[in-house]
Protein backbone atom coordinates (compact mmCIF):
# COMPACT_ATOMS: atom_id res chain seq x y z
CA UNK A 1 0.00 0.00 0.00
CA UNK A 2 1.38 3.45 -0.93
CA UNK A 3 2.31 5.77 1.88
CA UNK A 4 -0.42 8.13 3.03
CA UNK A 5 0.05 11.90 2.97
CA UNK A 6 -1.03 14.54 5.46
CA UNK A 7 -0.94 18.29 5.10
CA UNK A 8 -0.42 20.35 8.25
CA UNK A 9 -1.69 23.94 8.36
CA UNK A 10 -0.58 26.38 11.04
CA UNK A 11 -2.27 29.15 12.99
CA UNK A 12 -2.09 32.77 11.85
CA UNK A 13 1.26 34.28 12.80
CA UNK A 14 3.03 30.95 13.33
CA UNK A 15 5.27 28.84 11.11
CA UNK A 16 5.57 25.12 10.44
CA UNK A 17 7.49 24.96 13.73
CA UNK A 18 4.08 24.94 15.42
CA UNK A 19 3.84 21.24 14.55
CA UNK A 20 7.33 20.19 15.72
CA UNK A 21 6.02 18.04 18.59
CA UNK A 22 3.70 16.13 16.25
CA UNK A 23 5.81 15.70 13.10
CA UNK A 24 8.20 13.06 14.47
CA UNK A 25 5.24 10.91 15.52
CA UNK A 26 3.40 11.41 12.24
CA UNK A 27 6.33 10.69 9.93
CA UNK A 28 6.42 6.91 10.52
CA UNK A 29 2.85 6.77 9.20
CA UNK A 30 2.62 9.62 6.70
CA UNK A 31 4.42 11.70 4.21
CA UNK A 32 4.13 15.06 5.97
CA UNK A 33 3.69 18.26 3.97
CA UNK A 34 3.16 21.74 5.37
CA UNK A 35 0.37 23.63 3.66
CA UNK A 36 1.73 26.75 2.00
CA UNK A 37 -0.20 30.03 2.17
CA UNK A 38 0.14 32.82 -0.36
CA UNK A 39 -1.65 35.80 1.11
CA UNK A 40 -2.46 38.41 -1.51
CA UNK A 41 -4.89 41.31 -1.61
CA UNK A 42 -8.47 40.02 -1.64
CA UNK A 43 -7.51 36.44 -0.75
CA UNK A 44 -10.34 34.35 0.69
CA UNK A 45 -10.38 31.22 2.80
CA UNK A 46 -11.67 29.35 -0.25
CA UNK A 47 -8.63 30.57 -2.18
CA UNK A 48 -6.37 29.19 0.56
CA UNK A 49 -8.13 25.82 0.31
CA UNK A 50 -7.59 25.84 -3.46
CA UNK A 51 -3.90 26.52 -2.83
CA UNK A 52 -3.72 23.26 -0.86
CA UNK A 53 -5.24 21.39 -3.79
CA UNK A 54 -2.72 22.99 -6.14
CA UNK A 55 0.12 22.01 -3.80
CA UNK A 56 -1.16 18.42 -3.70
CA UNK A 57 -1.40 18.36 -7.50
CA UNK A 58 2.17 19.64 -7.80
CA UNK A 59 3.35 16.91 -5.42
CA UNK A 60 1.45 14.23 -7.35
CA UNK A 61 -0.83 13.48 -4.39
CA UNK A 62 -4.41 12.58 -5.29
CA UNK A 63 -5.88 11.91 -1.83
CA UNK A 64 -4.60 13.15 1.48
CA UNK A 65 -5.51 13.90 5.06
CA UNK A 66 -5.40 17.39 6.47
CA UNK A 67 -4.91 18.85 9.93
CA UNK A 68 -5.17 22.54 10.75
CA UNK A 69 -5.10 24.79 13.78
CA UNK A 70 -7.09 28.04 13.97
CA UNK A 71 -6.97 29.55 10.45
CA UNK A 72 -5.53 26.20 9.37
CA UNK A 73 -8.65 24.47 10.65
CA UNK A 74 -10.82 26.97 8.81
CA UNK A 75 -8.95 26.15 5.61
CA UNK A 76 -9.62 22.47 6.32
CA UNK A 77 -13.36 23.07 6.58
CA UNK A 78 -13.33 25.00 3.31
CA UNK A 79 -11.34 22.17 1.75
CA UNK A 80 -13.85 19.56 2.91
CA UNK A 81 -16.67 21.54 1.33
CA UNK A 82 -14.73 22.34 -1.85
CA UNK A 83 -13.06 19.02 -2.69
CA UNK A 84 -14.42 16.17 -0.57
CA UNK A 85 -13.14 13.50 -2.97
CA UNK A 86 -9.55 14.62 -2.32
CA UNK A 87 -9.74 14.32 1.47
CA UNK A 88 -9.32 11.07 3.37
CA UNK A 89 -9.52 12.39 6.95
CA UNK A 90 -9.74 15.83 8.51
CA UNK A 91 -8.58 17.15 11.89
CA UNK A 92 -9.48 20.72 12.84
CA UNK A 93 -8.39 22.28 16.11
CA UNK A 94 -8.99 25.48 18.06
CA UNK A 95 -10.96 26.93 15.20
CA UNK A 96 -14.38 28.21 14.21
CA UNK A 97 -16.91 28.13 11.43
CA UNK A 98 -17.16 31.93 11.84
CA UNK A 99 -14.62 34.06 13.70
CA UNK A 100 -17.01 36.92 14.31
CA UNK A 101 -17.93 40.08 12.38
CA UNK A 102 -15.42 41.64 9.97
CA UNK A 103 -15.01 44.90 11.89
CA UNK A 104 -12.46 43.75 14.51
CA UNK A 105 -10.46 41.87 11.88
CA UNK A 106 -10.36 44.90 9.62
CA UNK A 107 -9.26 47.01 12.58
CA UNK A 108 -6.46 44.54 13.37
CA UNK A 109 -5.37 44.60 9.73
CA UNK A 110 -5.26 48.40 9.79
CA UNK A 111 -3.17 48.45 12.98
CA UNK A 112 -0.70 45.94 11.53
CA UNK A 113 -0.37 47.88 8.28
CA UNK A 114 0.25 51.08 10.21
CA UNK A 115 2.50 49.86 13.03
CA UNK A 116 3.57 46.31 12.22
CA UNK A 117 2.70 42.99 13.83
CA UNK A 118 4.61 44.00 16.96
CA UNK A 119 1.76 46.42 17.75
CA UNK A 120 -0.59 43.51 18.46
CA UNK A 121 1.85 40.73 19.36
CA UNK A 122 1.61 40.91 23.16
CA UNK A 123 -2.19 40.78 23.13
CA UNK A 124 -2.26 37.93 20.61
CA UNK A 125 0.34 35.74 22.35
CA UNK A 126 -1.35 36.26 25.72
CA UNK A 127 -4.29 34.26 24.32
CA UNK A 128 -2.20 31.53 22.71
CA UNK A 129 -1.21 29.84 26.00
CA UNK A 130 -2.65 29.41 29.47
CA UNK A 131 -1.22 31.54 32.30
CA UNK A 132 0.43 28.43 33.76
CA UNK A 133 2.23 27.71 30.48
CA UNK A 134 3.37 31.32 30.23
CA UNK A 135 4.88 31.02 33.71
CA UNK A 136 6.44 27.58 33.29
CA UNK A 137 7.73 27.85 29.70
CA UNK A 138 8.69 31.48 29.05
CA UNK A 139 11.34 30.41 26.55
CA UNK A 140 8.77 28.63 24.37
CA UNK A 141 6.38 31.58 24.61
CA UNK A 142 9.19 33.95 23.62
CA UNK A 143 10.03 31.87 20.55
CA UNK A 144 6.45 32.04 19.33
CA UNK A 145 6.30 35.74 20.18
CA UNK A 146 9.42 36.38 18.09
CA UNK A 147 8.06 34.38 15.16
CA UNK A 148 4.82 36.34 15.25
CA UNK A 149 6.68 39.66 15.22
CA UNK A 150 8.74 38.46 12.24
CA UNK A 151 5.57 38.00 10.18
CA UNK A 152 5.41 40.47 7.27
CA UNK A 153 2.67 43.00 7.88
CA UNK A 154 0.83 42.94 4.53
CA UNK A 155 0.33 39.14 4.31
CA UNK A 156 -0.81 39.13 7.94
CA UNK A 157 -3.29 41.92 7.24
CA UNK A 158 -4.64 40.14 4.15
CA UNK A 159 -5.27 37.02 6.22
CA UNK A 160 -7.03 39.05 8.92
CA UNK A 161 -9.38 40.39 6.26
CA UNK A 162 -9.96 36.85 4.95
CA UNK A 163 -10.89 35.71 8.45
CA UNK A 164 -13.31 38.60 8.80
CA UNK A 165 -15.14 37.55 5.63
CA UNK A 166 -15.10 33.82 6.46
CA UNK A 167 -18.31 32.00 7.41
CA UNK A 168 -18.95 28.31 6.67
CA UNK A 169 -21.73 27.71 9.20
CA UNK A 170 -24.18 26.94 6.41
CA UNK A 171 -21.77 24.39 4.89
CA UNK A 172 -21.12 22.23 7.95
CA UNK A 173 -24.05 19.92 7.30
CA UNK A 174 -22.73 19.12 3.83
CA UNK A 175 -19.30 17.96 5.02
CA UNK A 176 -18.98 14.20 4.65
CA UNK A 177 -15.25 13.80 5.28
CA UNK A 178 -14.55 11.87 8.49
CA UNK A 179 -13.60 14.69 10.86
CA UNK A 180 -12.18 15.08 14.36
CA UNK A 181 -12.51 18.40 16.18
CA UNK A 182 -10.06 19.27 18.96
CA UNK A 183 -10.49 22.20 21.33
CA UNK A 184 -8.47 23.81 24.10
CA UNK A 185 -10.57 24.07 27.25
CA UNK A 186 -9.02 27.47 28.03
CA UNK A 187 -8.95 28.85 24.49
CA UNK A 188 -10.05 32.49 24.44
CA UNK A 189 -9.33 33.08 20.74
CA UNK A 190 -11.60 30.25 19.54
CA UNK A 191 -13.56 29.15 22.63
CA UNK A 192 -14.68 25.51 22.89
CA UNK A 193 -18.24 26.43 22.00
CA UNK A 194 -16.99 27.35 18.52
CA UNK A 195 -15.54 23.85 18.15
CA UNK A 196 -18.75 22.39 19.55
CA UNK A 197 -20.70 24.17 16.82
CA UNK A 198 -18.47 22.61 14.17
CA UNK A 199 -18.74 19.10 15.64
CA UNK A 200 -22.50 19.40 16.00
CA UNK A 201 -22.93 20.75 12.48
CA UNK A 202 -20.85 17.99 10.90
CA UNK A 203 -21.95 15.26 13.31
CA UNK A 204 -18.44 14.27 14.33
CA UNK A 205 -16.36 13.71 17.45
CA UNK A 206 -15.18 16.60 19.64
CA UNK A 207 -12.35 16.24 22.15
CA UNK A 208 -11.69 19.09 24.57
CA UNK A 209 -8.13 19.13 25.90
CA UNK A 210 -7.74 20.33 29.47
CA UNK A 211 -5.06 22.86 30.45
CA UNK A 212 -4.72 24.12 26.91
CA UNK A 213 -5.47 27.42 25.21
CA UNK A 214 -5.32 28.37 21.51
CA UNK A 215 -2.14 26.50 20.57
CA UNK A 216 -3.35 23.33 22.21
CA UNK A 217 -0.92 21.10 20.34
CA UNK A 218 1.99 22.96 21.97
CA UNK A 219 0.58 22.85 25.50
CA UNK A 220 -0.72 19.27 25.30
CA UNK A 221 1.42 17.71 22.56
CA UNK A 222 0.98 14.06 23.55
CA UNK A 223 -2.77 14.18 24.10
CA UNK A 224 -3.18 16.10 20.86
CA UNK A 225 -1.19 13.72 18.66
CA UNK A 226 -2.65 10.63 20.33
CA UNK A 227 -6.18 11.75 19.47
CA UNK A 228 -5.06 12.79 16.01
CA UNK A 229 -3.35 9.49 15.19
CA UNK A 230 -6.28 7.45 16.49
CA UNK A 231 -8.62 9.29 14.16
CA UNK A 232 -6.25 9.15 11.17
CA UNK A 233 -5.43 5.46 11.68
CA UNK A 234 -9.11 4.52 11.60
CA UNK A 235 -9.00 5.49 7.93
CA UNK A 236 -6.36 2.84 7.22
CA UNK A 237 -8.24 -0.11 8.73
Amino acid sequence: MSRRTIFLSSSLGTTSRLWDAQVSLLEPHFGVLHAERRAERGVTMRDLAQQVIAQADAAGVERFSFAGISIGGAIGLELAALAPTRLERLVVACTSAHFGPPGPWQERAAIVRRAGVEAISDAVVSRWFTPAFHAEHPDVVRQFHDELEATPREPYAFLCEALGAYDVRNLLGSIRTSTLVLAGADDLAAPPEHDEEIASGIGCELIVLRDAAHLANVEQPQAFVTAMLHHLDEGAR
